[in-house]
């Protein structure tokens, strides 16, 4: 398409190599001012980023050679593999279309960049596919990272030529086309003919997602013995992973991927039985083809996307902009009431400011939806507990798993607060002129945002870590000790990141992500990780002398009364721990907050 001023003399200009420049050069300017202006954050990501791909490779070439291990009585690791494969891809086909589909509704409807290319001449669907691509490229960096190690170590342990490294990135790529475009399609459509109800669509989509997994996963565990598997089990656990098998895109991904480790990469071989009997080059040709069908598929639905896009982008880009009258009414909502009822040991200003974070919380689906995805996964593995095997282990084993389940926890929270608690102070950057008019004290900014945060991650973490201690069914002693500690995880790791959202705030910037992953964003995602591992540590104090007590016990049983003060010292550690982590932080924001100029 081409569109000019209509002045004569005037430049025609193509808009899909401008919207291709763009998204070049925004690549490469960013990569310049984190090479220059942040490089701590450049070096922790190449670093980390190393560690785990390593790390990822190492343990999938110790599950493959597991596989091939059991290969004397045939090819059953292979098998094996395909049934892997299979299911990893139709995960990742989940996972791609709903992430995709959230990140590309904030994206097109409520980034500035989007509000300034749609008042500008561009045409809507050039905007539609730029952000798509930008969004495709955001979501799909951790499946690189999780699968290149899973299809090089594969590789490896079955002697694949370097046909298959060369063809291999050409099989991932094309991969992320469809589940990406059927996200796109669902996020068009749900704006497009369902704007005033798109909030209850998206919550009815991941409810039942959430449900059909929940029942999916949980009817895999049931029937596995405490001895780990058994037959019937096992027999159990390939019925269903067979139909994901058989799923177009896991279908022609694994078909494609097999047939593409048997070709030898002898290329004379090859040319000579192209023209003979082309057995060797057979396996060469199913690949081929199977990559033809990745790519053909994904290019089609990318197609149907784009026209669609022209149809209807603009159109529902319009009806978002001007929701008025009934349908943008900002009243209150029942979870506003809850919210203060949980509050109640608040003063009313620091009710009315915490009250403003989470109505601007609840408003962002992009943000809440992320929460009940993670929130849910969690809730159904600790209510799934009794049918998995270790909910069978013996004590020392459960109770080492409850230990676990908090540092995953609190590693979640860290993550959570790193990317929602920490951009508020940053966030008020354009109302802190309203803000300093108003008869209260800069400290009360400062504290609404510890209460709203200490608030929601403290009742969401500590459910979640005594339900799985009772579906664990643990001494009392070990579940005080692990409630103990998250408690205090979600405490310090609130404070940590209000404190330094304080300290080191940004109020040039008005993206959340943004300023999350900035200099202040990765500071604080480090010392709240360091924190988590801190306090795991601790709690584990109580937890090791407990169970080391009884294992080395003739009677396998230990005096209660000399356990006790080891529990009181780790809680009196935890205590300290966690007071340290708020009044550190704290008094860091508050003296930053105090003398900041506006």
């Amino acid at each position: 398409m081409k569109f000019t001023d209509g002045c004569p003399g005037s430049v025609v200009v193509e808009q899909r190599p401008l919207f291709r420049w763009l998204g070049q050069r925004l690549f490469v300017n960013g990569l310049k001012l984190m090479a220059q202006k942040q490089r701590l954050r450049l070096v922790l990501i190449l670093v980390l980023g190393i560690i785990i791909w390593g790390g990822l490779l190492y343990l999938f070439m110790e599950g493959f050679q597991f596989l091939r291990n059991f290969d004397f009585s045939g090819n059953v690791s292979l098998g094996v593999t395909e049934l892997i494969f299979g299911l990893f891809f139709v995960s990742v086909t989940g996972l791609t279309t709903f992430s995709t589909g959230l990140m590309l509704y904030g994206n097109l409807f409520s980034s500035a960049e989007t509000t300034f290319l749609m008042a500008s001449p561009a045409s809507a669907d050039q905007v539609f596919a730029h952000k798509f691509r930008e969004t495709i490229m955001f979501t799909g960096w951790s499946f690189f990272l999780l699968s290149t190690p899973m299809m090089i170590a594969f590789g490896i342990l079955y002697g694949a030529s370097w046909i298959f490294y060369v063809l291999m990135p050409f099989y991932l790529v094309g991969f992320l086309l469809l589940p990406a475009a059927v996200g796109a399609l669902m996020c068009l459509l749900i704006v497009t003919f369902l704007t005033r109800n798109r909030r209850a669509v998206f919550i009815a989509i991941m409810g039942l997602v959430t449900i059909l997994g929940g029942r999916w996963g949980i009817s895999i565990f049931q029937g596995m013995q405490r001895d780990r598997v058994s037959p019937q089990w096992i027999e159990k656990l390939i019925d269903h992973i067979k139909p994901a098998k058989d799923l177009h895109t896991s279908r022609w991904m694994t078909d494609g991927l097999v047939a593409l480790v048997r070709v030898k990469g002898d290329v004379p071989l090859l040319w000579k039985s192209w023209w003979g009997d082309q057995e060797d080059v057979a396996p060469l040709v199913d690949a081929l083809y199977n990559l033809g069908q990745v790519w053909a598929y994904g290019l089609f639905a990318y197609l149907i996307i784009m026209i669609l896009a022209i149809r209807w982008y603009r159109y529902a880009y319009d009806l978002v902009m001007s929701e008025t009258g009934n349908r943008r009414k900002f009243k209150g909502s029942w979870t506003d009431k809850v919210v203060t009822l949980l509050l109640s040991w608040s003063d009313a200003r620091t009710r009315t400011f915490v009250l403003k974070d989470w109505r601007m919380f609840r408003r962002d689906v992009s943000q809440w939806a992320q929460v009940v995805i993670l929130g849910g996964i969690m809730l159904l593995y600790c209510i799934s507990i009794p049918n998995m095997p270790h909910g069978q282990y013996g004590e020392r084993e459960r109770a080492l798993i409850g230990l676990l389940n908090v540092a995953v926890t609190g590693l979640m929270m860290a993550t959570f607060t790193s990317r929602f608690v920490f951009p508020l102070m940053s966030m008020e950057g354009r109302n802190f002129w309203i803000l300093s008019l108003l008869p209260i004290e800069r400290d009360r900014l400062l504290t609404s945002k510890l209460a709203y945060a200490a608030t929601f991650t403290t009742i969401i973490s500590v459910t979640l870590i005594l339900l799985s201690e009772v579906m664990l069914r643990l001494p009392w002693a070990i579940v005080i000790t692990h409630v103990f500690g998250m408690a205090a995880l979600s405490l310090g790791l609130s404070s940590l990141a209000v404190g330094l959202g304080a300290y080191l705030v940004n109020l040039k910037e008005t993206n959340p992500s943004k300023i999350a992953t900035g200099f202040g964003g990765t500071i604080n995602l480090l010392c709240s990780l360091a924190y988590a591992i801190l306090v795991v540590v601790m709690t584990s104090l109580a937890g090791i002398i407990y169970y080391s007590a009884n294992y080395f016990s003739e009677n396998k049983l230990i005096d209660f009364s000399k356990f006790v003060p080891w529990l009181l010292l780790t809680l009196l550690g935890l205590v300290i721990l966690g007071g340290l982590a708020i009044a550190i932080p704290m008094r860091l924001g508050r003296r930053a907050f105090r003398t900041m100029e506006f």
